[in-house]
C-alpha cells in the first residue's frame, strides 16, 4: 500500500452508472489519515446518527422497508476495529442529502 500525501477522492458508481457516492482520503497531522465515505441517499434522523454504531441497531426508516436487508453490525464492527486501531469514526448528514462516515485513524509506517 502507498503512502497518502495529498487527497485522493473515489467516485462511487452504482450498476446504472448513476453516482452513488464518493470516498475520500485526506493526510492530518502528517501522522492521521482520514477516510470519509460519502452515499446520495437521504441520510437519517438527527437522532438516530448517534445511535448508529450500536450493535443491531437499524434506523426506523430501514426496519419498515421492504427488501432492506441488514442485521444492524456493519456499522457496529466497523466502530470496534476503528477503536482497536487507535482511531475515531462518527456519521453525519451532508449539507445536500446523503449520509457522510468519516473514520480517522493514525497512519501505519
Amino acid at each position: 500500500m502507498h503512502n497518502v500525501e495529498t487527497t485522493t477522492r473515489v467516485l462511487l458508481i452504482d450498476d446504472d452508472q448513476s453516482l452513488a457516492g464518493m470516498l475520500r482520503l485526506d493526510p492530518v497531522d502528517g501522522d492521521r489519515l482520514r477516510i470519509e465515505i460519502s452515499d446520495k441517499g437521504e441520510g437519517v434522523e438527527e437522532s438516530d446518527l448517534p445511535l448508529l454504531f450500536e450493535a443491531f441497531y437499524r434506523t426506523r426508516r430501514s426496519v419498515r422497508a421492504p427488501g432492506q436487508p441488514g442485521t444492524g453490525l456493519g456499522l457496529a464492527i466497523a466502530a470496534r476495529a476503528v477503536a482497536r486501531n487507535g482511531g475515531s469514526i462518527v456519521a453525519s448528514n451532508g449539507e445536500s442529502g446523503g449520509l457522510t462516515v468519516t473514520i480517522e485513524v493514525p497512519r501505519g509506517n
